[in-house]
């Protein structure tokens, strides 16, 4: 999806919803305006328009692939590292990979083996600038290890409890009803009968529940 221009239009800015529409803050939406797949991104101030906005793929049109939401709609950072940071949940200079695990509850663990080989550039010359015709590249030694481990290039983290819902991105919530309340047979009025699951009730009730006074002594 579309992000922020933020070293050209987030210097000394924020992302902050409610904003005036001004040259301090073009954002007026906040941090999800350049987020959700719509037609005004063509005409917006976003990073990305026309290439991850408008593909066939689940990734692209399914909200529940989308990329989550880190910033809240009140977050005051200001400056285009900052921001970013916020933005993506990654610092500057990292490569930040999101797994979505499906049916997360209970307890599972990601572990991450890696190997790489270190880039060595050799200058060929006394020049200090290392343009690419004045050094050769070799490969280091090939060095593996495992998140957490000594000296680990990688961390995992689970980072779920840090996103925030935005309807844009998310899409709007289902409401759930308070199905968590304690039910009683036929409202402690009456007797229940099993078989038919139909209630008779005490004198003084009536109603397929024995919800309903019949007599106002009782």
């Amino acid at each position: 999806m579309g992000v922020p221009k933020f070293k050209t239009k987030l210097t000394a800015k924020d992302l902050k919803v409610g904003t005036a529409a001004s040259s301090n803050s073009p954002y007026i939406t906040g941090a999800g305006y350049c987020s959700p797949d719509s037609s005004f991104l063509g005409s917006s101030e976003c990073a990305n328009v026309g290439n991850f906005n408008g593909g066939r793929s689940l990734a692209v049109n399914d909200h529940k692939y989308r990329f989550p939401y880190f910033i809240s709609p009140d977050d005051a950072t200001k400056g285009p590292d900052a921001l970013a940071a916020a933005y993506t949940n990654c610092a500057k200079n990292s490569l930040c990979i999101f797994i979505t695990i499906p049916e997360p509850e209970g307890r599972k663990d990601l572990t991450v083996n890696y190997k790489f080989k270190t880039t060595i550039r050799t200058s060929a010359a006394a020049e200090k600038e290392l343009k690419p015709s004045e050094y050769t590249e070799s490969l280091a030694r090939e060095i593996s290890n495992v998140n957490g481990g000594t000296n680990a290039l990688v961390s995992v983290e689970q980072v779920g409890s840090d996103r925030f819902w935005h309807k844009l991105i998310d899409g709007t919530p289902i409401i759930r009803y308070n199905d968590g309340q304690v039910l009683h047979d036929c409202s402690r009025r009456g007797l229940c009968d099993f078989e038919t699951g139909k209630c008779k009730c005490f004198d003084g009730y009536s109603g397929y529940k024995c919800q309903e006074k019949s007599v106002l002594g009782y």
